[in-house]
């Protein structure tokens, strides 16, 4: 469970970086599908 909160906040960082001008709206629920995407991937 820590890696998958680990990779959450990997990836979070990632495309925040990306997003200087600010988190757009529906910024956090898209990459929550992207976290559960690559978490069912793996599992």
């Amino acid at each position: 469970m820590i890696y998958f909160t680990a990779l959450y906040f990997c990836v979070y960082n990632i495309l925040g970086q990306k997003q200087k001008a600010g988190i757009p709206r529906g910024y956090f629920g898209s990459l929550q599908y992207e976290f559960m995407r690559v978490s069912e991937a793996l599992l």
